[in-house]
């Protein structure tokens, strides 16, 4: 009796019907039974009112494996059909103080089977997700929350977005976008975090550019020029009226959200950030304790354009056109031999749906001819970047 309402199971036959089933060779029944109600004693009600129950019925000998394996095995059965079929949410913040959050259905089509990234890079991230959600018990006996933070980092079209969805889809979780621009205050901000749901992801798209992080630079020895003062007039004019003259969110009050006491409110949950920009973060934001996975999506390989003319042209490995095959090797071999043929996934299938011909042939020739053209035009290299002297390192 002491267990919540939401950690009871609940079954469900037909009236007076009994089903048999069998789970690692031991076979059990299930009978549903119904009787009136019989109301203080006054007899059955005579409205009709009936009592249902459910039993369970196995071999004594088998009372523990029932109890310690079957019916948890039933649990998870029940828990994993009700998540599938369940409709997922899309939800995004607002000014809104007294709406946090409003939803819409989510119905992104991106999956990790369409998803136009190096084949050894997407089975890594799906088996780290999997790893991460069969891990609960693990995270509470450690005693960590039970969360993982991602950075997804590269050029713009490059597929961050739909590589957010396909997690999403993946776990069948929630997404939460969360626009910090529109949060003015600390307690706003946990006021969303504790208003999420487990099995969720929680997204911060262009943290680079949703976050004035210029002062923990300059706090911290780092040299600031004044690009970096222009770009934080420009940040600081992005902030919602409600905003002025409010406790502005800092870069403490996100930490807080990501690693903090705040952040183990909410169990089973994955944190996103998103930069076209890596190097400008702050390094405090983006240690191994708090971005367990750093996933870098750049231009096209010819592993994800085998997967791009599968999605876009229904061209596979095992075509027998030797026409289509011989484009695709040309395209790929553009695209490993020549660092200048730069082109991102979304740039591909837009030629690819820009073709006026007909058949992927005409698409592939279409694409071969880009390609050519990008290498033809790239532009020269400046004398200055061949120099040692001008490589910077990478802060991440």
């Amino acid at each position: 009796m002491g267990e919540s309402q939401q950690s009871r199971a609940v079954a469900s036959l037909p009236d007076d019907h009994t089903a048999h089933d069998t789970w690692k060779g031991v076979t059990v029944k299930w009978t549903s039974t119904t009787r009136p109600v019989d109301r203080g004693g006054q007899g059955p009600s005579g409205g009709g009112a009936v009592h249902r129950s459910l039993e369970l019925q196995f071999l004594r000998q088998h009372r523990d494996f029932v109890h310690d394996s079957y019916i948890p095995h039933v649990i998870d059965e029940a828990t994993r059909m009700r998540l599938t079929s369940r409709e997922r949410m899309l939800y995004t913040n607002g000014e809104e103080y007294q709406r946090l959050w409003t939803s819409h259905a989510f119905s992104h089509p991106s999956t990790f089977d369409t998803l136009a990234v190096d084949t050894a890079l997407r089975e890594e991230i799906r088996a780290d997700l999997l790893r991460f959600a069969s891990r609960r018990d693990d995270y509470a006996r450690v005693g960590c929350a039970w969360k993982r933070g991602y950075l997804l980092h590269g050029p713009p079209s490059t597929g961050k977005t739909s590589l957010v969805a396909a997690i999403a889809n993946l776990l069948m979780f929630d997404v939460y976008d969360l626009e910090l621009t529109t949060v003015a205050t600390k307690s706003h901000l946990r006021r969303l975090l504790v208003s999420t749901t487990p099995k969720s992801v929680v997204v911060v798209e262009d943290i680079d550019c949703s976050l004035d992080l210029s002062d923990r630079r300059k706090k911290g020895g780092g040299i600031v020029d004044e690009d970096d003062d222009d770009d934080n007039n420009a940040k600081m004019t992005m902030l919602p009226p409600a905003a002025i003259g409010r406790e502005s969110i800092s870069l403490s009050g996100l930490l807080n959200f990501v690693d903090g006491l705040w952040s183990s409110c909410v169990g089973e949950r994955l944190i996103i950030f998103t930069t076209n920009h890596p190097e400008r973060l702050d390094l405090a934001l983006v240690p191994p304790g708090r971005m367990g996975r750093k996933i870098e999506l750049g231009y096209c390989s010819p592993a994800a354009l085998r997967v791009l003319a599968k999605n876009y042209l229904g061209v596979g490995e095992d075509t027998d056109d030797e026409a289509v095959n011989g484009l695709m090797a040309q395209a790929e071999g553009l695209l490993a031999a020549d660092d200048d043929v730069r082109i991102t996934p979304a740039d591909i299938g837009e030629v690819f749906m820009g073709c006026d011909g007909t058949g992927a042939s005409a698409a592939l020739r279409k694409l071969v001819g880009e390609l050519r053209r990008r290498r033809d035009h790239a532009p020269a290299p400046a004398v200055d970047a061949l120099q040692p002297s001008a490589l910077t390192a990478e802060t991440m």
